[in-house]
């Protein structure tokens, strides 16, 4: 499971945003962003905020089928990033579980422990970069060889 989640995660981190105005319009408000596999993977939904500092905090919902089952995970991730012309790089800190649900039913306190401690030392120090397919004010396209996130702003 955790290696799922790993691959989605990472797919996510390795995009990134286009050309010289996009510091500043990466930086200027949170992005909504969905995550649509291209290899029959899990979606997901996605929260980025590229702080002007250069700080980051992305927020993940991923829902997994496992069989009959559905595992629903929600996490945050902390990092920092950088930008050189249309290369972003990012990297993770840290991880926080928000939540865990199989078939919308909480994981016990044990198991989300066991889960965020598996999820924090897969991400832990993780890094990519990549080049985004699009970036404006209000829309942004980032592209993965197996991964198309299309991002929004309100």
């Amino acid at each position: 499971m955790s290696r799922t989640m790993l691959a989605v995660a990472a797919a996510l981190f390795f995009a990134a945003p286009a050309t010289a105005q996009t510091r500043e319009t990466l930086s200027r408000a949170s992005w909504s962003c969905w995550m649509t596999s291209l290899v029959g993977d899990p979606g997901g939904n996605l929260v980025l905020n590229f702080e002007q500092d250069a700080g980051l905090f992305a927020s993940f919902y991923i829902e997994i089928p496992q069989g009959p089952d559905v595992i629903s995970v929600e996490f945050d991730a902390t990092g920092s990033w950088t930008i050189s012309g249309s290369v972003i790089s990012m990297q993770i800190g840290a991880i926080d579980l928000i939540g865990a649900w199989v078939n919308d039913e909480e994981l016990d306190a044990d198991m989300k422990a066991g889960l965020e401690e598996d999820l924090g030392a897969d991400l832990a120090s993780f890094s990519g970069e990549s080049a985004s397919a699009y970036i404006a004010d209000h829309a942004m396209v980032l592209e993965e060889p197996d991964t198309s996130i299309s991002c929004w702003r309100a």
